[in-house]
C-alpha cells in the first residue's frame, strides 16, 4: 500500500466533497438548457470524488511500494529538489492568483506560466514561449467568448 497515495486521494475525494456540498445550491442549467452556476462545479467536484476514490482504491490495493530510482522519478520518496520546484510551483500559483484581479487572467497566467517553465523547470526553449501565450490565450477565449462565462479582463483586454 502506498500511504501517500492513499492519503492524497482521500484528501481529494474530501475537498471534492465539500465542493459539491459547498455547491448544492447553484442551478446545473439555466434557461434554454444552458449551463447555469452550479454545472462546472459540481462536475468538477464530483470528478474530484470520483478520482480521488480511484487513486485510494487503488493504493489499497497494491502490496509493495515501487523502488526508488536513482533520478528520484518514480517511488515512493520524490527528491529534495523535486520537492522545492513543487513548492516552488505552489508559491508562485499563490503569488500569481491574486494578480488576476488586478491586472487580468491573460496577463497574470502568462507570467505564471512563463515563471514555471523558464524559471522553476528550466524549459528554456521556443515552445515554452509559445505555450505561455498560447495557452492563457485560448482558455480566455474559450471561457469568455465561447462559454459565456466572464473572466477577469485586465487594463490590457478591456470588458
Amino acid at each position: 500500500m502506498h500511504r501517500m497515495d492513499l492519503t492524497t486521494g482521500l484528501v481529494t475525494a474530501a475537498v471534492g466533497a465539500a465542493a459539491f456540498f459547498d455547491a448544492r445550491d447553484l442551478t446545473m442549467f439555466g434557461e434554454n438548457s444552458v449551463p447555469g452556476p452550479g454545472f462546472f462545479p459540481k462536475i468538477l467536484a464530483g470528478l474530484l470524488v470520483v478520482l480521488g476514490l480511484i487513486l485510494a482504491g487503488i493504493a489499497l490495493r497494491e502490496r509493495e511500494p515501487e523502488p526508488v530510482e536513482a533520478d528520484g522519478v518514480a517511488g515512493e520518496k520524490p527528491s529534495r529538489s523535486g520537492r522545492i520546484r513543487a513548492a516552488a510551483v505552489l508559491i508562485a500559483f499563490g503569488i500569481f492568483a491574486p494578480l488576476v484581479a488586478v491586472i487580468g487572467y491573460v496577463p497574470a497566467m502568462v507570467l505564471m506560466i512563463l515563471v514555471v517553465l523558464y524559471g522553476i523547470e528550466r524549459r528554456r526553449d521556443f515552445r515554452s514561449l509559445v505555450a505561455a501565450l498560447l495557452i492563457p490565450t485560448a482558455t480566455y477565449l474559450l471561457f469568455a467568448h465561447a462559454f459565456s462565462i466572464p473572466l477577469p479582463s485586465g487594463p490590457l483586454l478591456p470588458a
